[in-house]
């Protein structure tokens, strides 16, 4: 497609082979919406609540007092323990007059026996609201917690969940939160190989989001929005990470391409990352590194014009308006190479799926395990699975 349309912009005349190519193509039914163009349906949650901002977390114990709470229970991790992030977060509950003795600390991966403990827990300890402090085992298990109860205790209500995020935590808020809290003073400090890869992350977030079937105005929003804060400050965050607007800015750029992603269906490369995950316990934010190159590059042909739409927010104007508009996507894909292998050779993580342990001879295994997830799949998601395995190895 791409050279038939090059070839057309150079010839002056249309022969009758170049009018036939174009009567071929014109014709392909899509799949989903083009770019700028809104689908028949869709739906968009996002019920949360998101207050941002320097000192942000001065804000929890208002919310707790206009719904008439005062004893919440706190969740959070053992990393987050050490790293005095709970600390900074007790005394701001307490310098307000909440009671901020209720903790538990949650296990990286929460079972069904854990879940009801924490239910056992928040019972006992007559808490009236919770407050998630971290990352995913945290969000996980708060939403647990609130599903549990409302189940047991019928007609009760919800239970008021407000997350706290911390970090790359934001990319992992799971469901809707009642509340959000964005306070740059837990993402300060942060190692500049975390922001990198959660970068990456965010990125793939969004372009997931872009061409899912499931894309609406809405979602383009967050996404376009997400590119753009990526964009402008994430080379600033990466220099220093002391400055409390970029850091913040940071915070909202991964936060709206999570909540984005949240209301997309599951893309290839979260599917294939979990796979991967799971089978060589390495970090999420690794394997994304090392597979959305290759992701980028496989989806091409197919998304092209969608790739072309985000070179604008990642790139800038001046670069998309110099760019000819079918080069847009190609420019786009080369754009985010780019950064990750600068990434690469600057913070050391892992290049390729062989030096993370991956063998050729577990494809197969890695491919119908992807496959079992996958809503819809067929041939051409297996052979997409097999091509991204092999260019990434």
């Amino acid at each position: 497609m791409r050279k038939v349309r090059s070839i057309i912009l150079k010839e002056k005349y249309l022969t009758k082979d170049m009018l036939r190519v174009i009567a071929r193509v014109s014709h392909i039914k899509r799949d989903r919406p083009a770019p700028k163009q809104v689908p028949k349906f869709y739906e968009f949650m996002n019920s949360a609540k998101i207050i941002s901002g320097y000192r942000a977390m001065d804000n929890i114990p208002k919310e707790l007092r206009e719904r008439g709470l005062n004893k919440p229970l706190l969740i959070t991790q053992h990393d987050f323990l050490e790293k005095g992030v709970l600390k900074t977060l007790i005394k701001t509950l307490v310098n307000f007059g909440v009671d901020a003795r209720s903790i538990l600390l949650c296990p990286k991966n929460s079972n069904q026996d854990a879940k009801e403990k924490a239910i056992l827990e928040f019972e006992n300890l007559s808490c009236d609201s919770i407050i998630a402090i971290g990352g995913e085992a945290a969000f996980k298990l708060a939403k647990a917690i609130c599903n549990l109860y409302s189940n047991i205790k019928k007609g009760f209500g919800s239970i008021l969940y407000i997350a706290v995020p911390v970090a790359k935590g934001v990319l992992e808020i799971t469901d809707n939160p009642n509340i959000i809290v964005l306070d740059p003073r837990l993402g300060k400090d942060q190692p500049p190989k975390v922001i990198a890869l959660c970068s990456i992350d965010a990125i793939c977030h969004a372009v997931a989001t872009f061409i899912n079937p499931m894309k609406n105005p809405l979602s383009d929003a967050y996404a376009f929005s997400s590119l753009n804060l990526i964009r402008d400050n994430v080379h600033k965050a990466l220099k220093s990470g002391k400055d409390k607007r970029v850091n913040l800015s940071i915070l909202n750029a991964f936060l709206l391409s999570s909540l984005a992603f949240t209301d997309s269906n599951l893309s290839l490369s979260h599917l294939l990352s979990g796979v991967l995950e799971n089978c060589y316990k390495i970090s999420h934010q690794e394997i994304i590194a090392i597979i959305f190159p290759h992701i980028l590059n496989q989806g091409l042909l197919k998304f092209d014009e969608y790739y072309g739409e985000l070179l604008l927010p990642l790139a800038g104007h001046e670069i998309y308006a110099d760019t000819i508009p079918y080069e847009r996507g190609r420019k786009f894909v080369q754009l985010v190479r780019n950064m990750v292998s600068d990434y690469h050779q600057i913070y050391g993580f892992p290049k390729c799926l062989s030096e993370i342990g991956v063998k050729r001879q577990d494809f197969d295994i890695i491919i119908e395990r992807t496959l079992n997830q996958a809503e819809n799949h067929n041939e051409d998601l297996e052979e997409d699975i097999r091509n991204i395995l092999n260019f990434a190895f």
